[in-house]
């Protein structure tokens, strides 16, 4: 059981995006939902043969998701033309509670570790390459599907998504920072700094194209994880610290060409 679940988080997890992608070309239906059905089983048989306690943030989370979709029900605000299956499991919130009891019962291995962050390295570098094609053609790898009322209009606002329209529209902001983070901790000494800044830089680029401010603040953030790491010396701390002041600044003037003096006061 162990090295099928890591065998499918390797080939699933890091390349979420592009499998709402394949899906779409053979069912209306989300990947997210198939996804789900097809864990669900497991994840039953994690729950009724777990030897001991899961964490206390799992239970929590659990009774929050039942929350959550009693209350559409309870508020009448499902969409009166979907499917009750298919509306409770595209669900993010149960396709997260499932994946996470499987996660707490599964015993990761190193090689499982390297190979996800050999993983998530491609799927950095992929971001990055579509958000610099996005810069010229901003409809590249972008679909309204998560959200038909608004996704264009984001687009007219100058905003691109790199491959994560394909998850929701906040996932930028949300997924990739975290994948930044997890990077940034492979490459926490002094002998590895520029594959540090190497990362760090991909992630202020892909985040501050967003155009996203929360994206932005978040990659700001991540990039404070290696100036506080004690092992690091001052020069690489003030490298990093100079690249976010940078990132800032530099978006700053981005934003200000062909505008008044009073845009940067």
């Amino acid at each position: 059981m162990n090295r099928f679940m890591q065998g499918l988080f390797i080939l699933f997890i890091p390349f979420y995006p592009f499998w709402n992608w394949i899906f779409s070309f053979l069912t209306p239906k989300s990947f997210g939902f198939f996804f789900s059905l097809f864990l669900l089983p497991i994840s039953l048989y994690c729950l009724a043969f777990k030897k001991g306690r899961y964490p206390n943030y799992l239970y929590l989370f659990i009774l929050f998701t039942i929350y959550h979709i009693f209350s559409v029900f309870i508020n009448h605000i499902k969409p009166p033309d979907t499917n009750l299956v298919y509306f409770i499991f595209s669900d993010v919130n149960v396709l997260a509670c499932i994946v996470l009891i499987i996660v707490e019962t599964t015993t990761f291995t190193n090689s499982f570790i390297n190979k996800m962050n050999q993983n998530i390295f491609l799927i950095v570098v992929v971001s990055l390459i579509f958000s610099l094609i996005q810069i010229k053609n901003p409809l590249f790898f972008f679909t309204d599907s998560t959200s038909p009322d608004t996704g264009l209009g984001y687009i007219d606002q100058g905003r691109n998504f790199s491959i994560y329209s394909w998850i929701n529209y906040h996932s930028l902001g949300i997924s990739f920072p975290i994948m930044i983070s997890i990077l940034l901790s492979q490459y926490n000494n002094d002998k590895k700094t520029f594959k540090s800044l190497l990362i760090v830089m991909i992630g202020f680029i892909v985040c501050f194209l967003s155009r996203y401010r929360f994206a932005m603040i978040s990659a700001i953030i991540v990039s404070f994880q290696l100036v506080l790491i004690k092992s690091r010396n001052l020069y690489g701390r003030l490298s990093f610290l100079l690249l976010a002041i940078g990132a800032v600044f530099g978006d700053r003037i981005r934003y200000g060409f062909g505008k008044s003096k009073n845009y940067f006061l």
